[in-house]
């Protein structure tokens, strides 16, 4: 989508640095990746990704409102609800399509607005990854709101784990080592110290949740 970077990197593709690539991915994540890997980055203009981001505020606003909210509690079934649940999710996905408008520019589209975190160690590792094995400009940015790979650390650090004992922090999944998206449970696991536990093996224990590790109840 920038017609210089695009071009530059048709020139040097091969397929054999894809295959580098999906290589280097495994090594990793410590898994193959059973899902499709772009044969190439995207390389968005800036203007746009400003513009999706502020889209993403936008719709996400508007989930503030009184009522919106009560049409949303009664969506889930009593069973379900979860004790002190923030009034929002930490974590909020907006996913855009892009398309063409009468004048043939790109504008985003909503596709999806979903409540949970997504790939959030397995993006950045493949962004590096991409720009490693296709020798891309290292200045390119792949981090937005002036992050760089170490802030954005720290700041997934401070959102998922904060305070806490790494080792009280799980993330948890339905039969988690069979799941498409395991190699961002593996290296959510190397970034921050946390374990990945498949919702079976927590054990309710009073008012606490227990799993094991290392042969210790946690």
């Amino acid at each position: 989508m920038i017609p210089a970077l695009r071009q530059q990197f048709n020139a040097n593709y091969t397929p054999e640095k894809y295959q580098r690539l999906l290589q280097l991915l495994e090594e990793r994540c410590g898994t193959p990746v059973k899902f499709r890997v772009c044969e190439t980055p995207c390389f968005l203009p800036k203007p746009l990704l400003d513009q999706m981001a502020q889209y993403g505020k936008e719709l996400i606003q508007q989930l503030n409102g009184i009522e919106y909210r009560k049409a949303s509690s009664t969506a889930i079934p009593d069973q379900f609800r979860v004790p002190h649940e923030p009034s929002r999710p930490l974590f909020v996905q907006v996913d855009f399509g892009l398309v063409r408008d009468p004048s043939g520019k790109l504008q985003p589209k909503l596709v999806e607005l979903q409540g949970f975190p997504s790939l959030y160690a397995y993006q950045a590792m493949l962004s590096q990854s991409y720009g490693e094995v296709f020798g891309l400009d290292r200045n390119l940015p792949y981090l937005m709101g002036g992050l760089d790979w170490e802030s954005y650390k720290k700041l997934l650090r401070r959102a998922i784990v904060a305070d806490h004992d790494p080792s009280h922090v799980i993330l948890m999944e339905i039969d988690p080592l069979h799941q498409k998206t395991l190699p961002d449970f593996l290296l959510t696991e190397k970034l921050l110290g946390i374990k990945t536990v498949a919702i079976t093996d927590v054990r309710k224990v009073g008012k606490f949740l227990f799993y094991e590790n290392s042969g210790k109840q946690r």
